[in-house]
């Protein structure tokens, strides 16, 4: 599932607790959906920030004899597919701040960035870095990835130059993940001991820290994913279990002081944490969605949609719909 609270849109990919139709593409604004004919068993991966650009990629297939993955990046208004490939097993993928440059995240490779007007690549000079741990400025226009092998170190790309360069963070161990805050324009460190990290000032002054080992109910370790609310004045952190609950526990952090306000124990069947919502709202993987201040779960209307409407979906893209062929340069 992926939510652009920027242009609400979002892509839910198929489900079988509620969403067994395929991949679908939803509109918040006026709250419809259309089902993407032809990528139904197809993951979402990006949604260019101007809503023209989606980047999906298939399940595993095997091409030239090994393990790769087929992705596509959609122009939704030119009804035409910009770029295809099937080189890799790809993970993941970004768009930069003007929706002119990809990075993407493939196996056994660096990461790399791919402009969408030349086709031309720029890796990354380090190896073993994963995008779902870094995070996007952009203010900056530049990606934030932390080294999978030295402590303290965090990677600094710029799409506008493609230069590589090296931040060393006052952290103890190993940084998990790192998240990027454009309200007051502060970074979140997860380190690999299960601290949470405040900073600001390009990473050099720390705001604030916060050790889930200090809590009463210990968590056996603090997930990668950080969400925020849309006034970004609440971040929302998991535990896949604790001493207390097997099932995990969700946690609300003022993002000012670092403070824990509120603890939400998961129980079977509820859906962990899947992606942020509205408001201080989070998306569940069951479909529902949760209100972080409160605990409370809720049906959402616009996800419901989907499950109602979805036979009367229309196919965005028509028969005719064009494929260029691009490749690597």
């Amino acid at each position: 599932m992926i939510i652009n609270r920027t242009n609400k849109t979002a892509l839910i990919e198929k489900d079988k607790s509620f969403n067994r139709k395929g991949l679908i593409f939803l509109n918040f604004d006026n709250i419809t959906s259309k089902l993407l004919k032809g990528y139904e068993d197809w993951e979402p991966i990006a949604i260019s920030n101007n809503a023209e650009l989606l980047i999906l990629k298939s399940q595993g297939i095997i091409h030239r004899g090994t393990n790769k993955t087929e992705l596509i990046i959609l122009n939704i208004k030119k009804d035409e597919i910009i770029f295809s490939t099937k080189d890799f097993l790809v993970f993941d993928s970004i768009f930069d701040k003007g929706n002119d440059r990809v990075l993407l995240d493939v196996y056994n490779k660096k990461l790399f960035s791919l402009d969408l007007k030349t086709f031309v690549k720029t890796e990354l000079p380090k190896k073993n870095l994963r995008i779902f741990k870094g995070t996007f400025n952009n203010f900056e226009n530049m990606f934030y990835v932390p080294s999978e092998t030295k402590k303290k170190c965090i990677f600094r790309f710029s799409f506008d130059t493609g230069v590589t360069d090296e931040i060393l963070v006052d952290v103890i161990g190993k940084i998990n993940k790192i998240k990027f805050f454009s309200k007051d324009k502060i970074f979140i460190i997860l380190s690999s001991d299960n601290i949470l990290y405040s900073f600001s000032k390009n990473l050099k002054i720390k705001n604030w820290q916060l050790d889930f080992k200090e809590l009463d109910d210990k968590p056996s370790n603090i997930s990668y994913k950080i969400l925020s609310s849309e006034s970004q004045d609440l971040i929302y952190l998991s535990a896949p279990s604790t001493i207390k609950n097997n099932w995990g526990v969700d946690y609300c952090v003022d993002l000012e002081k670092g403070i824990i306000l509120n603890y939400i124990n998961s129980q079977q069947g509820r859906g962990r944490i899947a992606e942020h919502f509205f408001g201080n709202k989070v998306l569940l993987h069951s479909g529902k969605i949760m209100d972080m201040t409160s605990g409370k779960i809720e049906e959402s209307k616009e996800i419901k949609t989907i499950a109602n409407n979805g036979n009367r979906c229309t196919n965005p893209y028509p028969p005719q719909i064009q494929l260029k062929k691009r490749r690597f340069k």
